[in-house]
């Protein structure tokens, strides 16, 4: 889990970092990564940072929290957002952005605990909804459902999504290992999402895109009965 937090100011932004550092250690691999400014933070995400939380101060001169925390709800929508300041006038406006928590500094021992505990089961269920891919310094979470489908192609993945394509050196059963169960593996190379399944035929399944994966005879009896009931032949009742 990757936590953001941003600040201007360095002594708060070094009591508020110390105490998510002091947090984090029943997060077991949490990340935490400090900004001094809301340009930086923002720069690194356009570049190849994508936090699964951000703790940010409202305000601050650059670029106000809660216009940073639209900049992040548009790039990163399953970023957990908290707010963190001492003025609680800035209450009202914080519902202009999505959040999960506005923490007033004055409260940051008693508050920031339960703000991160809610980031943290978020971001559990975001993993289980999502595809981790990882080239080079790029992380990227693509949702499962905008996968259809999945094929090694030498030593690399080839995920094919609604919208665009990417690789990885992962091989499928490591990206799909929270969601294997959701995939249809029909040949030795490729796993079909049956969401997108528009029909199966001796070639094998069409998919949305008029996309045709083959399905291989070894494959075909599991394939059909996946599709058909959700269930490998197996576990079937007849």
């Amino acid at each position: 889990m990757q936590i953001a937090i941003c600040d201007d100011n360095a002594q708060h932004l070094a009591l508020a970092a110390a105490q998510v550092q002091e947090i984090m250690k029943d997060f077991g691999g949490a990340i935490l990564r400090p900004f001094s400014s809301a340009t930086e933070l923002l720069q690194q995400i356009k570049t190849d940072y994508k936090p699964d939380a951000a703790i940010l101060d409202i305000h601050m001169k650059e670029l106000d929290g809660i216009s940073l925390a639209k900049e992040i709800n548009a790039a990163i929508p399953h970023c957990s957002v908290i707010f963190l300041t001492a003025h609680l006038q800035y209450a009202p406006s914080a519902y202009d952005a999505d959040h999960i928590y506005f923490v007033m500094k004055s409260q940051i021992r008693e508050r920031l605990p339960e703000a991160l505990r809610r980031a943290k089961d978020r971001f559990g269920k975001v993993s289980e909804q999502t595809i981790l891919v990882q080239n080079r310094c790029v992380v990227q979470r693509i949702p499962i459902g905008e996968v259809l489908y999945l094929e090694r192609v030498l030593r690399k993945t080839r995920i094919v999504t609604l919208d665009g394509e990417y690789f990885t050196a992962k091989k499928p059963e490591e990206l799909l290992i929270n969601a294997e169960g959701r995939f249809i593996r029909c040949h030795q190379s490729y796993y079909v999402n049956p969401i997108h399944v528009l029909l199966m035929n001796d070639n094998g399944f069409l998919l949305k895109r008029d996309i045709m994966i083959p399905v291989s005879r070894s494959y075909k009896q599991s394939a059909k009965q996946k599709l058909l009931f959700g269930t490998d032949p197996k576990a079937a009742p007849f």
